[in-house]
């Protein structure tokens, strides 16, 4: 990565830090919907051990498509660069 870039925002780090957040988080997630889960399970309650897995699952999936959604608008930011420096440099010839 060029620090001229970098600096002028040229190159988005977001994505690379969106990705590490996302494992951290799922993993957070996953042993927070685990000990709920066995929580009820134990206290009896097997109808608010089936109420906290799918919580869990649903509350994994939302999480995954917002971190995709916004992975995708820096994809987007991207290649609206790239398209940008090849109608400059169209112009330039």
């Amino acid at each position: 990565m060029d620090v001229k870039e970098f600096l002028s925002f040229e190159t988005m780090v977001t994505p690379k830090i969106i990705k590490i957040f996302y494992i951290v988080v799922a993993g957070l997630m996953a042993l927070g919907t685990l000990i709920a889960a066995f929580g009820a399970l134990f206290s009896g309650s097997f109808g608010t051990f089936l109420i906290a897995l799918v919580a869990g699952i649903v509350g994994q999936v939302v999480f995954r498509m917002t971190c995709e959604s916004m992975i995708i608008f820096f994809k987007l930011h991207g290649e609206l660069v790239r398209t940008r420096q090849s109608v400059e440099g169209n112009r330039g010839e």
